[in-house]
């Protein structure tokens, strides 16, 4: 991962913890990043200098997206993940019928999931 400080003038990389450079998705819950990779997700508490590995039940990372304390995750495996408030990851895949997710975003309440 690279972050610009200046426009995009110069990059500095922010990799420190991370076993994946495919990144797939970056999302932001207040001062924490979510970075999805074809490895998993990780976490950073401290601006990205260092990523702490999520131990979820599934490997390559499509989307992320953040909605309050609500965090969902699509794979490419295994459909879509939801943490409510910090806690585990459960799978929300009742009625979706391709677990290959694409991307994610909300509208009001309701989450679309486009799927391959």
């Amino acid at each position: 991962m690279a972050q610009r400080g200046d426009n995009g003038n110069t990059w500095q990389t922010l990799n420190n913890g991370l076993t994946s450079l495919y990144v797939t998705s970056i999302e932001f819950k207040g001062t924490d990043i979510y970075l999805g990779t074809d490895d998993g997700l990780f976490l950073s508490t401290n601006g990205g200098n260092n990523w702490t590995f999520l131990a979820l039940p599934f490997i390559a990372i499509s989307d992320i997206l953040v909605n309050g304390n609500d965090i969902f995750v699509g794979t490419t495996t295994n459909g879509v993940f939801l943490s409510q408030n910090g806690g585990p990851f459960d799978t929300i895949n009742t009625g979706l019928t391709n677990l290959w997710t694409n991307n994610l975003t909300m509208k009001g309440s309701d989450l679309f999931v486009s799927t391959r």
